[in-house]
C-alpha cells in the first residue's frame, strides 16, 4: 500500500472571479431563434446546424461597433429546461439584431427558443463590476472590490490521472490529508453543447481501470470542471471525510453514460461517506453534486450536499424500461439542501432514472429545492425508475413537491414526511397499466399549494395509511373530490387520516410526530439528528453553509415565485 500524506497544493484561497459578463445579474431573453440544418445525420437532432439568434435592442446594443474578430470571441450562456448552452458568436446575421452561431443542432425535446434566458461574456466592454475579469492574448484585466495580495490564475486542468489497463489496474493507493486546489478548464472552440448533468465535461481527477483507491480527509476546491470521476473499470474505491467546494462542475461522478460492454469495464462499489460537497456548477450549472451513471453497488452516506444549480444526487442513465446496470445503489443519511437556485428546471435533490432493483433512498433530510419553472422536487423518480425504495426521508421547502414520479414501476414510497411545498405537495404524471408505486405510511403537510398534482384518479397506485394536514385550515381537495369521496369512489386511503401530525421545526431539521397519529398510520419515527456529516465540532461546522449563501438563495426563490 502506497500512502501519500500531508501535502498542500497551492497556498492561497481566493474568491472565484467572474468572467466579464452582461447583464451582471439577471438575463437577456431571445426575441426569436431559427435554425438551418447543415448536416442532419441519423439522430433525432442534427449533427451540425446554424442558429440565427435574434437579440433584444438592449442586448444588441452591447455589441455595437465590435469588429468581426472581437465578436467571434464573445460567448453566450443560454439556460432552458434542464440544460444550458455555451457558444461563441460566429458572425452578424442579416436581420436586425441577429447573430449567428454554429454547432450541433438543437434537440427537439429541449430546444432554445423565444424568451430563452441568456447572458453575454468575454468582451472588454462587459468589464464593469467588482470581481469581474477579462483576458486578452497578452493581458488579464480585472476590477477589484478591495485590495488583495494575490491573484491566482490556474493553468493545469488535471490534478491526477489514473490510467490502468483492463488486465492491469492501478491499485492500492491512499491519499490522506492533502488539499487539491485550482484547476483550469479551457472551453473548446465548439463551446459546450447542452448535456444533462454536464455529462460531457471531464474532472480534475480522472480514474480508469483502477481499484482500491482511497481519499481520506482531503480537500478538492476551485475547479474549472468536476472534482473526481471514477469512470471506466473502477471498483472498491473510497472517499471519506473529504471537502469539495467552489467547483466549476459537479463534485463526484461514478460510471459513464454508456453501458459497459465487458465486465472488466464495469465501475461499481464506490463509497462516498461523511463528506461535504458544496457550491458547484459555476461553469456548468447542469452539473450534479454526486452523479451515478451506468454503475451499481455504490454507497452515498452521511454527506452534506448543498448549493448546486441542478440536482444534488442523480442515479441511473437509462430512460425507460430497458435493463440498467444502476442497481443496488444506497443513498442514505445525507443532508441535501439549497439546490436549484431557480436557474434550471426538471430537477430534484435526488433524481433517479431506469430500472434500479435494490436501490434505496432513505433517512435523508432534504430541504430548500427550487427550480426556475417546472420541477424543483425533493425526490424524483423520472423516466422508467423502478423497484426503488424511498423510505424514512424528511423533505420540506420544495417548489413543486416533496415527491414526484414521472413514470416507473413498483416503487415503494413509505414512512416519509413531505412538508411545505410551494405549489404541489406530491405529484405524479403518467398513467400506465402496471402498479406505478406504493404510497403508504407517509405524512403530507402543507400551508399552501395543491395536495395531489396529476391524474391520481387514473394512476395505479397502492395508497393507504397516510396522514394529511394543512396548517392554515385550507380545504382538502383530493383531485377534485372530498376525502370521503376519494376513499369510496377511488378506493385509495381507506385507512388514512386528516389530522395534525405534530410540529415541524425547520431550524432544527426535526419533526416531532404525535404518538397517537403515528400509531394510527403505522408511522415509525426516524432520527433526523443522525443525518449528514459527523465527527468533531470543526468538521460539522464546516458543513454549515455561509449565511450569505442562504440569503442569496432565498432572494432568488422570492424573485422567481413572484414571476410564477
Amino acid at each position: 500500500m502506497l500512502i501519500v500524506t500531508s501535502c498542500l497544493i497551492y497556498m492561497s484561497m481566493r474568491k472565484r472571479a467572474v468572467r466579464a459578463r452582461t447583464p451582471n445579474s439577471d438575463f437577456y431573453r431571445f426575441e426569436e431563434i431559427t435554425e438551418e440544418v447543415l448536416v442532419q445525420g441519423e439522430g433525432r437532432s442534427p449533427e451540425k446546424a446554424k442558429q440565427n439568434l435574434i437579440f433584444t435592442d438592449e442586448a444588441a446594443a452591447e455589441l455595437q461597433g465590435l469588429s468581426h474578430e472581437e465578436l467571434s470571441k464573445i460567448r453566450f450562456h443560454a439556460f432552458f429546461k434542464w440544460d444550458n448552452t455555451i457558444r461563441y458568436l460566429s458572425e452578424l446575421g442579416e436581420q436586425k439584431n441577429s447573430f449567428i452561431t454554429q454547432g450541433e443542432g438543437m434537440k427537439p425535446w429541449n430546444a432554445m427558443g423565444k424568451n430563452t434566458r441568456f447572458f453575454l461574456e468575454n468582451f472588454r466592454n462587459a468589464l464593469d463590476a467588482p470581481n469581474e475579469w477579462y483576458g486578452s492574448r497578452d493581458t488579464i484585466e480585472y476590477i477589484l472590490q478591495e485590495e488583495v495580495g494575490e491573484v491566482i490564475v490556474p493553468i493545469t486542468d488535471k490534478w491526477l490521472i489514473f490510467q490502468g489497463q483492463p488486465n492491469q489496474k492501478v491499485n492500492n493507493i491512499r491519499f490522506e490529508n492533502i488539499a487539491f486546489r485550482y484547476t483550469n478548464y479551457t472551453l473548446p472552440a465548439t463551446g459546450f453543447e447542452p448535456s444533462q448533468a454536464a455529462a460531457t465535461v471531464d474532472a480534475a481527477i480522472m480514474l480508469d481501470y483502477a481499484e482500491n483507491i482511497e481519499f481520506l480527509n482531503c480537500e478538492f476546491a476551485h475547479t474549472g470542471q468536476h472534482g473526481i470521476w471514477f469512470r471506466t473499470g473502477v471498483e472498491n474505491c473510497n472517499i471519506e471525510k473529504c471537502h469539495f467546494y467552489d467547483l466549476g462542475g459537479g463534485g463526484i461522478r461514478i460510471g459513464d453514460t454508456t453501458i459497459p460492454e465487458k465486465p472488466i469495464d464495469v465501475t461499481g462499489n464506490i463509497t462516498i461517506h461523511n463528506s461535504i460537497l458544496h457550491s458547484g456548477g459555476y461553469n456548468f450549472p447542469s452539473a450534479v453534486g454526486v452523479w451515478i451513471g451506468q454503475s451499481g453497488d455504490n454507497t452515498i452516506t452521511h454527506n452534506d450536499i448543498a448549493d448546486f444549480r441542478y440536482t444534488g444526487v442523480s442515479v441511473g442513465w437509462v430512460w425507460g424500461y430497458t435493463d440498467s446496470p444502476a442497481k443496488n445503489n444506497k443513498i442514505t443519511h445525507n443532508h441535501i439542501h439549497h439546490i436549484g437556485w431557480a436557474l434550471l428546471s426538471d430537477m430534484a435533490a435526488v433524481y433517479t432514472l431506469g430500472i434500479s432493483e435494490g436501490t434505496e433512498v432513505s433517512h435523508n433530510v432534504v430541504h430548500d429545492i427550487h427550480a426556475h419553472s417546472y420541477g424543483g422536487w425533493g425526490l424524483y423518480t423520472d423516466e422508467g425508475s423502478s423497484y426503488i425504495k424511498i423510505e424514512n426521508n424528511l423533505v420540506y421547502n420544495t417548489k413543486t413537491g416533496g415527491f414526484h414520479q414521472h413514470y416507473g414501476r413498483e416503487n415503494i414510497i413509505s414512512n416519509n414526511i413531505f412538508a411545505f411545498a410551494d405549489m404541489y405537495q406530491v405529484q405524479a404524471t403518467r398513467v400506465e397499466d402496471h402498479l406505478s408505486f406504493t404510497f403508504k405510511n407517509n405524512i403530507v403537510i402543507g400551508d399552501e399549494g395543491v395536495l395531489l398534482a396529476g391524474p391520481w384518479k387514473k394512476i395505479k397506485v397502492d395508497m393507504d395509511h397516510n396522514c394529511y394536514w394543512y396548517k392554515n385550515g385550507k380545504e382538502f381537495d383530493f383531485v377534485g373530490l372530498d376525502f370521503e369521496s376519494w376513499k369510496q369512489e377511488i378506493g385509495h386511503d381507506l385507512h388514512s387520516i386528516i389530522d395534525n401530525p405534530g410540529v415541524l421545526d425547520m431550524n432544527e431539521k426535526s419533526f416531532e410526530v404525535n404518538p397517537d397519529i403515528a400509531e394510527q398510520i403505522n408511522f415509525n419515527m426516524f432520527d433526523t439528528e443522525k443525518v449528514g456529516v459527523y465527527g468533531d465540532k470543526a468538521w460539522k461546522q464546516k458543513a454549515q453553509l455561509d449565511e450569505s449563501i442562504i440569503q442569496e438563495f432565498e432572494k432568488a426563490v422570492r424573485i422567481n415565485m413572484t414571476l410564477k
